[in-house]
């Protein structure tokens, strides 16, 4: 079997990546998230940037591209980063991703520009769209697939088991052989 390639990920910290979802969900969407939200849609997004570049072909057969490198933690209601975890758990709703005494009403007017490469952006803010409509409790449902990367690991190695960029490796080639779809859309 040929060794996986892993191409360099998009964001060199999870964080901008999380901070700029806030921002858009609360400030352009409307649509403040909650931190169980951020978790489950930061896990599916990467999720989604690595299965999409296999499709279209920027990743050869043994090659895989990530939005980010950083290890989820198998927690109870999925998913989780415990960086991103730790600077929004007293938030309820995420209105801005600034640390601020102030009102956590009071939106800055744009979010930080994440990247001068357009098509990125759009696919970004396609997927945060998408996700923000999701109640959080269905994309908790979705991390918990059948055979899916949180159900292997929580069999194995137990709540807070660690899941790797192999493990959604693993999730992605599923979904190509279609043994395994989030959300009914391995037909896509």
């Amino acid at each position: 079997m040929n060794e996986r390639v892993v191409k360099p990920p998009v964001f060199d910290d999870v964080m901008t990546l999380a901070d700029y979802v806030v921002d858009m969900c609360a400030n352009k969407l409307y649509r403040p998230v909650t931190n169980l939200q951020l978790q489950k849609m930061l896990f599916f997004m990467n999720l989604f940037f690595c299965l999409d570049m296999k499709r279209c072909g920027e990743c050869g057969e043994n090659e895989y591209a990530f939005l980010f490198d950083e290890d989820f933690e198998a927690w109870q209601y999925g998913p989780v980063l415990k960086r991103v975890y730790e600077k929004y758990k007293y938030k309820p709703t995420l209105w801005t991703s600034q640390s601020t005494t102030e009102n956590p009403f009071q939106a800055t007017s744009e979010p930080k520009k994440i990247s001068d490469d357009e098509v990125l952006v759009k696919y970004l803010n396609k997927y945060i769209d998408v996700f923000s409509k999701k109640p959080p409790f269905l994309l908790v449902r979705e991390s918990h697939r059948e055979y899916g990367a949180w159900d292997r690991v929580t069999k194995d190695k137990g709540k807070f088991g660690t899941i790797t960029q192999g493990d959604i490796v693993e999730d992605v080639d599923k979904f190509l052989k279609k043994e395994l779809d989030y959300f009914g859309v391995a037909n896509d």
